[in-house]
């Protein structure tokens, strides 16, 4: 009886320690701010609402985010796929008002990323991923399904037609 007390227990408390574990795991990678809130977790699929995270140059939002995994995987570390509604990046720095290409900085330091530190997924994909510039405009939209095989990422990034100002889609 107490057996099954305590498998409810730790059954009932998954989404505070995903929360926990989501949080610790984000401030070592030198993430401030973070907000997660965890929508339902099972035996194969953990969803996540809503997350948010923050260091010195970007805020990062994601939303609608979803992971698949087998137990034994999970155990190691590893998740099947991730898929995210939306992942929106906001840039910190000042941005040139007079251009609205993606600030080229940005993109070298994003490709320069070694994502595969960043991604336990062997599939990742996203509706919808946008930069924003400090201003609050829409610097870049895109949807991804991206592969990681060890170290190696490959994928294919569809460029989606931007709004000119996201600052006014936010207050809709």
């Amino acid at each position: 009886m107490s057996f099954v007390l305590i498998l409810a227990m730790l059954w009932l408390s998954l989404p505070w320690l995903l929360e926990r574990l989501a949080h610790y795991q984000l401030a070592e990678l030198g993430f401030t701010d973070i907000e997660v809130e965890v929508g339902e977790l099972g035996l194969n699929t953990a969803r996540v609402t809503r997350m948010q995270a923050a260091n010195e140059e970007y805020r990062v939002e994601l939303t609608g985010l979803q992971a698949n995994y087998t137990l034994p995987e999970l155990l190691d570390g590893d998740v099947d796929s991730i898929a995210a509604t939306t992942v929106t990046i906001h840039s910190k720095a000042a941005a040139d008002a007079a251009t609205s290409l993606p600030d080229p900085v940005l993109l070298v330091s994003l490709l320069n990323t070694a994502w595969h530190r960043y991604t336990p997924a062997r599939l990742l994909e996203i509706d919808s991923f946008s930069l924003i510039d400090s201003s609050g405009r829409e610097s870049l939209r895109a949807a991804a399904a991206i592969q990681r095989q060890g170290e190696n990422i490959n994928g294919v990034i569809n460029i989606l037609e931007s709004s000119k100002d996201s600052s006014t889609d936010s207050i809709k």
